[in-house]
């Protein structure tokens, strides 16, 4: 294999080249990444950066909706009362759009009904998933309790690697940045 001399190749190239035994590290290489998805920001924001790892890696991706039964402050509202199957459907239909934008191949994402890291654990395990690319909120501690960390619930119990994505936050422009009156001098 002849290299441009501007190409510096990887450890784990330079090891394997000299015939040295390559390491867990070097063989974990992600076949199939998920990436459970409520439409929010910071969705699609993990959505963007897993298409990026996938496409570096040349792993297959798939998308994930859970339609959760309405619980909890959700029965405060009895007026909105929506058939799940329909919201599966419409789900799906805003996944497949999703999908489309995305450029996925067809059959690349999935809707499931219930608690929602009930199914992603489920769905992560029935796909074998390699890697789990999902977004955080950066709810704090009153929203964790009411609503129950789904993202923390995955974490602790998934079958494999989990990516958490946090939420993007706006950066200050340089000339906005105040110094603190004990720096200046």
């Amino acid at each position: 294999m002849k290299l441009n001399s501007r190409v510096k190749m990887a450890p784990s190239a330079l090891r394997q080249r000299r015939g040295q035994r390559r390491t867990a590290a070097d063989k974990w290489r992600p076949a199939t990444i998920l990436v459970p998805t409520d439409f929010s920001y910071a969705a699609d924001h993990a959505l963007n950066l897993a298409k990026q790892i996938a496409k570096t890696l040349r792993a297959r991706l798939v998308l994930l909706h859970v339609v959760a039964p309405m619980s909890g402050p959700d029965l405060l509202f009895t007026s909105i009362r929506t058939d799940l199957p329909e919201m599966a459907q419409l789900s799906e239909q805003r996944l497949g759009r999703v999908a489309q934008r995305m450029k996925l191949p067809p059959h690349q994402h999935a809707v499931r009904m219930g608690s929602a890291a009930e199914e992603i654990l489920r769905f992560a395990a029935e796909i074998k998933a390699d890697l789990l690319v999902i977004g955080w909120h950066g709810h704090g501690a009153v929203e964790r309790m009411l609503i129950g960390g789904t993202t923390l619930r995955i974490v602790r119990s998934a079958p494999c690697p989990v990516l958490v994505v946090p939420p993007v936050t706006p950066r200050k422009p340089a000339s906005k940045t105040s110094i603190a009156p004990s720096a200046r001098r």
